[in-house]
């Protein structure tokens, strides 16, 4: 009886070392490998990844686990290299495990250094009330600038639906030999979604982004049902990041898996569209006394932005919002109860929105969205990808305005900047399912720092620096600032910076005049003391009253441009420069007025005498946010117009 328990242990133990995937072990290298070397012409030289090999394993998904296995083997070849030997065990999911770990540098000599799991280190990438997440990462021993670094790991991912991890097909280095192997699951044999009253198939899908050339697709077996999907990519140039560029996930060669039916991807955005209708309606099916009561308290007369603003703000100020509860027995069922609890999630807030909206007869759809630094949208990939609820408001003209609650201190209308130019999923019966969001105009979003100086004979400056910033220029700078609320710690926030970007001896004292949000607009005014800025030149002195404002726009130097440029949003700013000269001295010569217009936007400087004064006002107005790469020279011209304006000189002599 014992030996038949040994016996079964042992044969439970096998199979659960071979359903795990058994050991990882790292290759032996050769001659080859020491022989490689960065291309000639490749503007990374010091590193490159002999090879890449991810392997993405579903065939236990039916028990709610997927496997994902990496190995790389990289040639450190200069000083730059050595940093391939930091590296991180990725987060994928939010249930994984790492199951093995493996790692080593090899000296030419032939000397190993090792790592396992043991010497991994932690690092919390998130803390919450009821999450932490931590990174894993490691840094290999005795790394030269002559050596050869291997590193592979295997990760469990509970799941119980499968979305296999996306490639990232290029890196920061050159990559001889890139590889991906997926093992589909047995969803590809027999798994069926419902649709209506038919069920379809699903089947394994994947969708290949800025690389549709490089890249070659195997089935195994070829004929039939796979089993297997390989792809293979080889002699990738390295990713060279751009300045004002999207992120690298949004740009460089990627790819995405899932497993989908086979309907258009138009049909598989108007099924997830039926499937929030259908929500919408059981969520207001039933007949609500509190709505009704809610509905005859809001205006009716005035214009549409009044009413739009009167609902939004009723919903934001009556509608708490809290996260889904985890308990089914705490979530509300329907708009009644969210109505006499007073609070509900971000879906059930932009619902009422949408309800309230549409009994005061306006065009209102719900709507999705998926902000710019959370990820790039794919219309192709079958899978939800939108993270934001969204209210959209049907233009006569047939455009849409959008509004959300998500983001409470925001007023009325106004969107964060990474959600403008994005693409929106429409709930209802629309024309169009998938819509762009508008950006904000240039005039909407604008910085006006006025700098009221008065010069010594000496060239001393002192005098006050008034901004005023609106928009989304307001929201850029109270995140630069950290600050949302309180005016106290704001000022002092911006006393600091003032200091920093103004090169100030001195801010002594810095007062907000204004600090509102509906609209955006935040005033300010602070005393300097900027110091000795006068050049002497003989018995002149000479002035670059351009260069103090602090205003860093970008310099685009590179000769191309390979992607798109992109900016936060459309501006306008303005810069004021009133100089008040002493009795000893008096204007030899100004800067010639200036003005350049493109497609992209203007940049204009206007001078002007005015007794024993000097006025100075400068204006950069960019027109969009996202531009071509066509687009490039004109940027170019811009900015460099507005650098050179920097240095624009005034010339002071002693008075006759």
């Amino acid at each position: 009886m014992k030996r038949t328990l040994v016996c079964l242990l042992l044969i439970s133990l096998a199979a659960a070392r071979a359903w795990a995937g058994g050991k990882l072990e790292l290759r032996p290298i050769d001659a080859d490998d020491w022989a490689v070397a960065a291309p000639a012409d490749c503007p990374v030289q010091d590193a490159v990844m002999i090879f890449e090999e991810v392997t993405n394993d579903d065939t236990q998904i039916h028990h709610d686990i997927q496997r994902y296995t990496l190995y790389r083997r990289i040639r450190i070849l200069g000083p730059e290299g050595v940093a391939q030997a930091e590296g991180t065990i990725p987060q994928l999911r939010k249930q994984q495990k790492l199951e093995a770990f493996v790692a080593r540098t090899t000296l030419r000599d032939g000397r190993e250094f090792k790592l396992d799991k043991g010497d991994l280190r932690k690092h919390e990438v998130v803390r919450s009330h009821d999450l932490t997440i931590e990174e894993q990462c490691f840094s290999l021993q005795g790394v030269t600038t002559d050596c050869i670094i291997d590193y592979a790991f295997r990760i469990r991912i509970k799941s119980s639906f499968p979305v296999p991890p996306p490639w990232e097909i290029q890196k920061e280095i050159p990559l001889l030999r890139n590889r991906y192997t997926w093992r589909l699951g047995p969803y590809l044999h027999g798994f069926t979604v419902a649709i209506g009253t038919k069920t379809r198939p699903l089947r394994p899908n994947y969708v290949l982004r800025n690389c549709a050339d490089w890249v070659r697709v195997e089935r195994h077996p070829d004929s039939g049902d796979p089993r297997e999907l390989l792809f293979t990519a080889t002699n990738l140039p390295p990713y060279v990041a751009e300045p004002f560029s999207f992120e690298k996930r949004m740009v460089s060669a990627n790819a995405f898996f899932y497993y989908g039916d086979d309907r258009s991807t138009h049909g598989f955005w108007d099924r997830q569209a039926e499937k929030s209708t259908r929500w919408i309606h059981a969520f207001f099916t039933r007949d609500s006394k509190r709505l009704d009561q809610v509905k005859a308290e809001l205006p009716r007369e005035g214009s549409r932005e009044e009413r739009v603003c009167a609902a939004y703000n009723w919903v934001r100020a009556h509608i708490r919002r809290v996260e889904q509860p985890k308990k089914a027995s705490k979530r509300n069922r329907s708009c009644e109860m969210m109505l006499q609890r007073g609070c509900g999630t971000t879906h059930e807030r932009q619902a009422l929105l949408w309800e309230l909206l549409r009994s005061l007869d306006l065009p209102a759809h719900l709507a999705f969205g998926l902000p710019r630094d959370q990820g790039v949208f794919v219309r192709d990939l079958k899978i939800w990808q939108f993270t934001t609820d969204l209210v959209a408001l049907e233009r006569d003209d047939g455009g849409f305005d959008f509004y959300s609650l998500e983001f409470d201190s925001y007023p009325c209308g106004q969107l964060p900047w990474t959600l403008e130019g994005t693409t929106a999923l429409l709930v209802g019966a629309v024309k169009q399912r998938l819509v762009t969001i508008p950006f904000s105009a240039p005039r909407a979003n604008t910085h006006r720092r006025t700098l009221s100086v008065a010069i010594d004979s000496e060239g001393h400056c002192r005098g006050h620096c008034s901004d005023r910033w609106s928009g989304q220029e307001y929201w850029a700078i109270r995140d630069t600032l950290g600050v949302t609320t309180d005016e106290e710690p704001l000022a002092a926030s911006l006393s600091n910076l003032l200091q920093r970007v103004l090169l100030a001896d001195a801010v002594d004292s810095l007062r907000i005049e204004k600090a509102s949000s509906d609209p955006p607009l935040l005033a300010t005014r602070a005393t300097l003391d900027l110091g000795n800025r006068g050049e002497e030149l003989g018995a002149r002195l000479l002035l670059r009253p351009l260069s103090w404002t602090g205003f860093r726009e970008p310099r685009l130097t590179a000769a191309h441009r390979v992607t798109p440029i992109v900016f936060d949003f459309a501006n306008v700013r303005t810069e004021i420069i009133q100089l008040q000269l002493p009795q000893n001295l008096e204007i030899e010569a100004l800067p010639a007025d200036t003005s350049v217009v493109n497609r992209v936007g203007s940049c204009q400087m206007i001078a002007r005498r005015v007794g024993n004064a000097v006025s100075l006002q400068r204006c950069l107005r960019l027109r969009r946010a996202f531009w071509p790469q066509s687009a490039y020279p004109d940027l170019q011209a811009l900015y460099s117009e507005f650098q050179r304006l920097s240095d624009a000189p005034i010339v002071l002599r002693e008075s006759s």
